[in-house]
């Protein structure tokens, strides 16, 4: 495909992005699906080639939301409806946007199989709450204690963790409201 572009002389013209829509558990935590909160489900490629950026990984949190923003942004023209997503060209440029998220809202619907939940996954923890009640607290980077980047312990009874919990709670409660 670079190769065509770049033949046609559309490549410095032409944006690329590369990523799918959700990962995979091959049974990590128990799991075999696509609908998982954890990390093998959720965390997934996102590249993009951008003409006159220079190559580099950007830690911002970024979602699928973003895609339609982006594209509108790149064209010119701004969305005819409220979109959830922003546009990623600023990070695209290598610029980092003054206010930025500090969260992502997960959710899935749930089956026959797997109860519904909500999740927010900010860059030290990902706190999961299911339509059965359960609560999952994780500490990615060791922010309170030790770093569970694999997500094994969960720390939403550690009562070190309830002030994370609430604050996480209370911001899941206000994604979800909007």
């Amino acid at each position: 495909m670079v190769r065509v572009l770049r033949e046609r002389g559309a490549l410095d013209r032409t944006v690329i992005f590369f990523l799918t829509d959700n990962g995979f558990s091959f049974g990590e935590h128990r799991w075999v699906s696509k609908a998982c909160p954890y990390e093998e489900c959720v965390r997934t490629p996102f590249l993009v080639r951008f003409p006159g950026a220079l190559s580099h990984v950007d830690d911002h949190l970024v979602s699928n939301v973003d895609l339609a923003p982006t594209f509108a942004d790149l064209a010119g023209v701004a969305p005819g409806n409220r979109v959830d997503g922003r546009s990623l060209v600023p990070l695209l440029e290598g610029r980092s946007p003054p206010s930025w998220r500090t969260g992502v809202l997960l959710e899935y619907v749930g089956d026959r199989h797997i109860p519904a939940w909500w999740a927010i996954r900010t860059a030290n923890f990902l706190y999961v709450e299911y339509a059965t009640g359960e609560r999952e607290l994780y500490d990615l980077t060791g922010r309170l204690g030790p770093a569970d980047p694999y997500e094994l312990d969960n720390r939403a009874d550690d009562p070190a963790y309830a002030p994370v919990l609430a604050r996480l709670a209370a911001r899941l409660a206000a994604l979800r409201g909007a």
